[in-house]
């Protein structure tokens, strides 16, 4: 039952391995997780002794179950980065390896899928690790030069995470160069979601791989003309930066609906051509 196996693994918060994943046990209260469910059918505790199905473990733990502990540690609240490391080596490694897990398991997809980016799983590499959705970050040629990681968990806090890197050194998340590099105007916004919408509905974009890095000195040397398109109550920041670009930017305050507050919201609720449409009226 590969879909009711894929569904526990997401509910319980599991960590898989080659043929399953841990879990803590539902049945009795354990310092760690020592439910072991494989994907043949069956589930064990080592430490209770209980055993069974995967439907006799769905209907023990409902459609709300809540892990022991496992919003308690350190390695659930941060990415496992040097874990990832040491079991995928690059980057790119992380990134691939990322990948493929988010195409075996359809319960992985339910982020992207819940936010109509799925259609852009293949494009931009989009990939889920240990309960992070991953975004690889690309230079123009091609190579991963960074990762963006965003946790699924409703008890965790952390929102956006990228790699530690040892330089410093951060760049743009563009889900597509060849885009950007064929235009004269490209379009900013403030937020890796809200750039691939931008794009899924044909218009060239980039934003900044954290909340601090989208800058005037990473922008320039584009030789573009911008136009930035802020959230809702972030339009002081977005004349700041265009103020820092001078001509070559301008800013497009949106008129947005009830119930949305920026650009990906607008594309999930009312479409492609409506959002076309509130950008084009007030270039």
């Amino acid at each position: 039952m590969p879909d009711l196996y894929n569904s526990l693994l997401e509910r319980m918060e599991g960590r898989e391995y080659s043929n399953y994943f841990s879990a803590f046990c539902p049945f009795e209260e354990h310092k760690s997780p020592a439910l072991l469910v494989h994907d043949d059918g069956l589930f064990v505790c080592l430490s209770c002794g209980r055993k069974g199905t995967h439907a006799y473990l769905d209907k023990k733990i409902g459609s709300h179950f809540i892990p022991q502990q496992r919003n308690n540690t350190v390695s659930n609240i941060l990415p496992q980065w040097k874990k990832w490391e040491r079991e995928y080596g690059s980057l790119e490694g992380i990134a691939d390896a990322a990948h493929r897990s988010l195409k075996r398991h359809s319960a992985y997809q339910t982020y992207f899928r819940k936010r109509k980016i799925y259609e852009y799983m293949e494009e931009g590499n989009l990939g889920f690790l240990d309960g992070w959705c991953c975004f690889p970050v690309y230079s123009p040629g091609k190579t991963v030069v960074d990762i963006i990681v965003r946790s699924t968990s409703r008890k965790n806090d952390t929102r956006y995470v990228v790699h530690p890197s040892s330089d410093n050194i951060r760049s743009l998340y563009v889900p597509s160069w060849r885009k950007v590099e064929s235009s004269q105007i490209v379009f900013v916004v403030f937020g890796v979601v809200d750039s691939i919408a931008l794009h899924l509905a044909g218009l060239p974009s980039l934003t900044g791989i954290s909340g601090k890095s989208l800058s005037a000195d990473l922008l320039r040397p584009l030789g573009k003309r911008f136009v930035i398109i802020p959230d809702k109550d972030e339009e002081r920041e977005a004349r700041l930066l265009a103020n820092k670009l001078g001509w070559r930017a301008s800013v497009t305050e949106v008129d947005f609906p009830d119930g949305t507050k920026d650009v990906d919201e607008i594309r999930r609720t009312f479409g492609n051509e409506y959002l076309l449409d509130a950008i084009g009226a007030s270039i």
